[in-house]
């Protein structure tokens, strides 16, 4: 396994040969203080049916640079974890704060919760579609106000941590659960997915995850074995490995012995040895950040 992920990592690095992120400057280092960064929390990007039948509002908060006549800008969109039944989106605010400082519209995202999702499989499923579904509907409700928050829709990412990891790789494979509604015109497509702690090897093998030659490309932080659900690396890579099959690029950087989750922040060394390198390629931001 560890020879294989290397292998993929040597492969991925001379594909982004030539395409690395500058050590300094717009989208790779911090541009403004944190008080130039204007939060506007608790914005509804939709409304659904809860687990308990129940239609409720579904919120995000949006962190905006300043406007110094850049833009539209490209956004990323930070998805807290939980295990489907618990979190809360502020608890990505410092991470999403990073990204903005940087010159990204960032997005911290709530979405639908089962608190008793770990109680049978087929509730945690559910649980898990739902969330994916919400993560989607965020994605077309930022292309729908892209002129409100100067958001580039063609350079919109998701990261994200534990179910959240699962929540943005899912909106980058997955089909949609549930096509239509009001923003049905706006496309759910995402330029990059990125996870850490999560995997959809589950839905893989109960065929609800298939892979297509479009689907976003990713990259996947997981240790050796995960202290909280217990999968092996060599069990999430097979999510990884079906992107890998169908063409579209998966990295996937295996961090040694036992954990669940690492830093998704700009202002972690995963940002300097991963995540910066990665956006900065499939979101294009070389064609963007002298703009």
């Amino acid at each position: 396994m560890i020879a294989l992920v290397v292998g993929v990592a040597a492969l991925v690095a001379t594909a982004l040969a030539g395409c690395d992120m500058p050590e300094e400057g717009r989208y790779s280092t911090i541009r403004y203080t944190a008080g130039q960064i204007t939060s506007t929390l608790d914005l509804v990007y939709g409304s659904a049916v809860d687990h308990q039948g129940t239609t409720v509002d579904l919120k995000l908060d949006v962190y905006l640079p300043p406007d110094d006549g850049v833009g539209p800008l490209p956004t990323v969109v930070l998805v807290h974890g939980g295990g489907f039944a618990n979190g809360d989106k502020s608890s990505m605010a410092s991470a999403a704060m990073s990204y903005a400082r940087r010159g990204f519209v960032a997005v911290s995202l709530g979405y639908r919760l089962d608190p008793g999702a770990s109680t049978n499989q087929l509730r945690y499923l559910a649980a898990a579609q739902n969330a994916i579904d919400d993560g989607m509907e965020s994605v077309r409700w930022l292309r729908a106000n892209a002129a409100t928050y100067r958001i580039d829709t063609e350079r919109i990412a998701m990261l994200g941590s534990s179910a959240g990891g699962a929540i943005a790789l899912g909106v980058g494979i997955a089909d949609d659960p549930t096509p239509g509604g009001p923003l049905a015109a706006y496309s759910h497509s995402i330029a990059a997915a990125v996870s850490t702690g999560a995997h959809l090897t589950p839905g893989v093998d109960l065929g609800v995850v298939t892979f297509e030659p479009t689907d976003a490309p990713a990259l996947m932080f997981h240790y050796e074995t995960d202290s909280t659900t217990g999968a092996t690396a060599e069990y999430a890579y097979r999510t990884c490995q079906g992107l890998i099959d169908v063409g579209v690029t998966c990295e996937f950087v295996l961090n040694e012995g036992t954990g669940h989750t690492v830093s998704l922040s700009a202002n972690s060394t995963n940002w300097t040895d991963h995540i910066g390198d990665f956006l900065w390629t499939k979101m294009r931001l070389f064609t963007a950040a002298g703009s």
